[in-house]
């Protein structure tokens, strides 16, 4: 069987028409499907095996990670044969259904923007039905279930609510879908105002409430340069100030402690593996780990680094020194802060998985460090006993130890007859922890 080949136009784009729906179109791709069928009919067999078991390990329903907001906790739910989720929340052992992705018509909507406000009473959510990633803004009141009559379209993702509940933060995208304004609106009048306008294109947008719910914090991000803002939660209509203005080269991400009423950031500002720097003089750094993250918490601070390739978590005193260290569950699994949204809670929530293990979400105890399993992701018939991480170190060629993770079956013989699938990646200080798939 010959493969197809497109029309080509005279033009820059010369397969610019293959954009637009027509019958030419849909003859050509049923021919290249045609095409692809007839020189994969000899994989059918073994694609229907590798089918049948991804079918068996994958759960009729899935349910994800749960997140507190105030006495509510939020969560997803894909129900059985379903493919798009429901968004719920449960209080007391009382559930409630809020949002229904399936309701919107189109067998592709995402969720962008998921933020219920101070009191619970309303949800901001956005929908993308084409999957431009542009999304439709909308606001549900939570009891009755209905949308209010203001909508928002041409939004992009993140949101935050002023802490009266009326205002609402959100990002516009520009002609190439950068994030380049942020703009308020009142839910119930649908009045608007731009807060602030980006016009450098190296630069997004986002917006986010400070964890202590004091502040609205905008930052603008590129690929090595930051800058925050800030404004009071309880003075929507107030000037966004710059926490540290904007330097070529210098990033740092602010966290408002609360408590002790000071801006932590994590900067790379004379500290080339970043550091924790308070307004007050406050410093955590170390040059051989790399500062990920920081949550500030009532009585102490949590921090997420790096050391030798693999993630910890440190509980930390509010000045410095260490409560307790939480590290990885096994050789070759990975650790990370999950969504901790709310700085008086008296735990943490972490997420551990490795290549064999699926990921359990646990709530650490502060004070205690006593653990509390949260959730865990469900995959039938999985026996992870059946095998086998451990992390051995190649040496480069410069003499630095790189960690490796090698994954196999618990009887896969080590004599050099089996097949390894090798993968690595050394560039933009990306780093792959291992995942569970």
């Amino acid at each position: 069987m010959q493969p197809p080949l497109a029309r080509r136009d005279d033009s820059a784009d010369p397969y610019a028409w293959l954009r637009h729906p027509s019958p030419e179109v849909t003859d050509y791709l049923a021919a290249e499907r045609a095409y692809y069928d007839d020189r994969t009919a000899a994989l059918a067999e073994p694609t229907a095996t590798v089918l049948s078991e991804l079918r068996a390990r994958t759960p009729d329903a899935e349910r994800s990670v749960s997140w507190d907001h105030g006495p509510y906790a939020y969560y997803t739910l894909t129900l059985p044969g379903r493919e798009l989720p429901e968004l719920r929340r449960a209080r007391d052992g009382v559930e409630q259904t809020l949002l229904d992705m399936a309701a919107f018509g189109s067998s592709y909507a995402a969720a962008g923007v998921i933020e219920p406000s101070p009191d619970n009473s309303l949800l901001a959510y956005s929908v993308d039905q084409t999957g431009a990633e542009v999304y439709s803004l909308r606001f549900r009141d939570t009891a009755t279930g209905q949308d209010l009559p203001v909508e928002v379209e041409q939004t992009y993702y993140t949101g935050a609510w002023s802490a009266d509940g009326r205002w609402f933060f959100y990002t516009v995208p520009d002609h190439l879908n950068r994030p380049h304004e942020i703009w308020r609106i009142d839910v119930r009048t649908g009045e608007k105002h731009l807060v602030l306008s980006e016009p450098d294109q190296r630069f997004e947008l986002v917006v986010a409430r400070s964890r202590s719910g004091d502040h609205i914090v905008i930052t603008a991000q590129s690929r090595s340069t930051t800058e925050v803002w800030s404004l009071p939660a309880d003075d929507p209509a107030a000037q966004p100030v710059s926490l540290r203005g904007r330097t070529p080269g210098i990033e740092y991400r602010a966290e408002h402690d609360g408590e002790r009423d000071r801006w932590l950031v994590i900067t790379n500002d004379g500290h080339e593996e970043f550091a924790v720097v308070g307004d007050d003089g406050f410093t955590i750094s170390n040059a051989s780990e790399r500062i990920h993250d920081v949550l500030a918490f009532t009585d102490c601070l949590v921090t997420e680094q790096r050391v030798d390739g693999e993630c910890r978590i440190r509980v930390v005193e509010p000045d410095g020194t260490v409560r307790f260290e939480i590290t990885p569950d096994e050789p070759g699994g990975s650790l990370r802060l999950g969504h901790n949204e709310d700085s008086r809670a008296t735990f943490v929530t972490v997420a551990t998985e490795s290549f064999t293990t699926p990921t359990s979400w646990w709530d650490i105890d502060l004070r205690t460090g006593e653990r509390t399993l949260r959730h865990r992701r469900d995959v039938p018939n999985h026996d992870p006993s059946a095998y086998v991480s451990e992390v051995v170190h190649a040496t480069a060629s410069d003499g630095w130890q790189v960690p490796v993770v090698v994954t196999r079956r618990r009887d896969t013989p080590l004599d050099g007859t089996a097949p390894c699938l090798l993968y690595g990646y050394g560039s933009y200080e990306s780093v792959d922890d291992p995942w569970f798939d």
